[in-house]
């Protein structure tokens, strides 16, 4: 009866076909979960295959664990990229830490720009203390935040805290003293104006100067950045531009009269190279100049039609 066809045992199911007796198996991982620092680096599953007396086979399967490593990438990952990732977007207000660091950077850079306007502000007596103007970059300061700043500051917490200590308070101040060259006549008369500039040799190299400058600060954040190629071109063909317009249309019918604030704001969005201490020193000189002349000068416009 045993040895009937209906009753033999089917030859897959042989152990001598079957594999070891205790093997693991790795679950694979939807691409979502190994893209995401708090997911489990392994979940490994056992299968456990027994013969009873009988001669029936089960086969159980168990979990025998999950190795989690946060600890281990919260601090190889960068803070700034965890940030802006689109699957860690849901998890800023879970992960504490990071939610709390970037609202001390937020405060940081709102406190150092309003408390300086008003201490420099108050010494030179200006009215009124706090402007428009001053007030509508408060209101703003979140953006400028995003896109100026947030970067730095990360980069300072995990790796120079020297940075937000002394380079970039220092600098900003220093930036926001440029009202004090209105003391020296020499510079007085000093405008960056298609219709009133003065052809005095001295303002000519000056603004020489000026110009090699900026094109050395462009230049640096150019070359440290990743799309270097792209970048330049877009500088070529924007140089263009505004070396086109500036000498068809312009002195035709407008003036172009370009406000240090606004030169300031340039410096300010443009170095954010965080490893380099000279974009970040420019960068921080580049918000002074800028808060400055808006607490004193408000928004002046750009330009004007002739009359």
């Amino acid at each position: 009866m045993n040895d009937s066809p209906l009753h033999k045992r089917n030859l897959s199911l042989d152990e001598k076909y079957l594999p070891s007796s205790f093997s693991p198996i790795s679950k694979k991982k939807s691409w979502s979960s190994t893209n995401s620092f708090f997911s489990p680096k392994d979940n490994i599953l056992s299968r456990r295959i027994q013969d009873d007396n009988d001669g029936h086979l089960s086969i159980s399967i168990e979990d025998v664990g999950s190795v989690y490593s946060v600890e281990d990438n919260e601090e190889d990952i960068d803070d700034e990229t965890a940030i802006d990732s689109k699957d860690n977007k849901k998890n800023i207000l879970n992960d504490t830490k990071l939610y709390i660091r970037n609202i001390t950077g937020y405060f940081y850079y709102l406190i150092l720009t309003t408390v300086t306007t008003l201490i420099i502000n108050g010494s030179t007596h200006e009215e009124p203390l706090f402007n428009v103007d001053s007030m509508f970059f408060v209101y703003l300061s979140p953006i400028f935040y995003k896109l100026a700043f947030r970067g730095i500051f990360f980069y300072s917490i995990k790796y120079d805290r020297n940075i937000i200590k002394f380079y970039y308070p220092i600098a900003f101040i220093l930036g926001f003293c440029f009202r004090f060259l209105d003391y020296i006549p020499f510079l007085q008369r000093f405008v960056l104006n298609t219709r009133e500039f003065d052809n005095n040799p001295g303002y000519i190299a000056l603004f020489s100067v000026f110009l090699i400058y900026m094109f050395l600060v462009f230049f640096n954040e150019l070359y440290k950045s990743k799309y270097r190629k792209l970048n330049f071109g877009l500088l070529i063909v924007g140089c263009l531009f505004i070396f086109l317009t500036v000498s068809f249309k312009f002195n035709n019918e407008f003036v172009l009269h370009v406000h240090h604030y606004f030169i300031g704001l340039l410096l300010h969005i443009v170095c954010q190279t965080k490893r380099s201490k000279i974009s970040v020193i420019n960068n921080a000189i580049g918000l002074g100049v800028f808060v400055e002349g808006i607490s004193k000068w408000g928004f002046g416009e750009l330009y004007y039609r002739l009359i």
